[in-house]
């Protein structure tokens, strides 16, 4: 089994996918227990057994880029004990890991391919392919045909080592892309000050080596903008560094919560 996650959400291009590289098969679908499941047959003949597989297939309640303090939602809560775990892995590659980290915070939906009957010799080229289709990051475990490690590890969508538990990469870099959906400013009628704001930090940071997402959208114009009074900047930091001391495993959530309430934040 492997685990594929992705910020771009659709159980239908998944079967859109499937349909056309295994045009031959029996591809049927149905809703189980929360997720999505597509059930892929292909069949066999008198010398050739049929092989089965499927896919399950489940997406956050609400998508975002980033992962709530709080939830009921699986797949959030599932996202958040993944940026723990990963929080505590060794690096070789500080720059690989925060990307992973930051990318962990993004993803909107998991599926997972499981083999049902026989051995499909297509598996991984159909997984690279919904990897590539979705820029997924893939949960490997150990022994299988995508393992680049011993332990459970992360490949990206070319299936090349992101991270290992030993810190272990076979990439310089990771894109993390966020869909301009999830933002408050919309990017359509954008105001001068806006993009040339836009264009002028991407230079600053370029000429002294930053790297960042080009994806990232504009903020609000200037003339929209309500400014903060050092007492909310100071909460908002505070709130926002303690989100982040939670979100990486430095301090545990009740924990975090009660710091707040004590200081009349939460």
């Amino acid at each position: 089994m492997i685990t594929l996650y992705s910020h771009n959400i659709g159980f239908e291009k998944i079967t859109e996918i499937l349909k056309k590289e295994l045009p031959n098969a029996t591809i049927t679908t149905e809703k189980q227990e929360g997720s999505d499941v597509v059930h892929v047959e292909l069949k066999g003949s008198l010398f050739k057994p049929g092989k089965k597989f499927r896919i399950n297939y489940r997406q956050r309640e609400q998508p975002s880029f980033e992962l709530p303090m709080e939830t009921t939602c699986p797949v959030a809560t599932n996202l958040k004990g993944m940026l723990g775990f990963v929080s505590r892995f060794k690096a070789t590659n500080e720059k690989v890991k925060d990307l992973l980290l930051h990318k962990i915070q993004t993803l909107n939906c998991e599926f997972s391919v499981l083999p049902e009957k026989g051995e499909v010799p297509e598996m991984k080229r159909l997984v690279q392919t919904i990897a590539t289709n979705f820029d997924a990051v893939l949960f490997a475990q150990p022994d299988t045909i995508f393992s680049k490690a011993d332990g459970y590890h992360f490949l990206d969508k070319e299936l090349k080592l992101i991270l290992d538990a030993a810190g272990n990469t076979e990439v310089n870099d990771l894109t993390v892309t966020i869909d301009p959906l999830y933002f408050d400013v919309a990017q359509d009628n954008l105001k001068p000050d806006q993009t040339e704001r836009k264009k002028s930090t991407e230079e600053m940071l370029e000429a002294n080596g930053v790297p960042f997402a080009k994806t990232l959208p504009c903020i609000v114009s200037e003339a929209e903008c309500k400014l903060r009074s050092p007492k909310e900047i100071a909460q908002r930091a505070m709130v926002m560094s303690l989100t982040n001391l939670v979100a990486f495993g430095h301090v545990e959530g009740q924990e975090g919560i009660e710091f707040l309430q004590k200081r009349g934040l939460w």
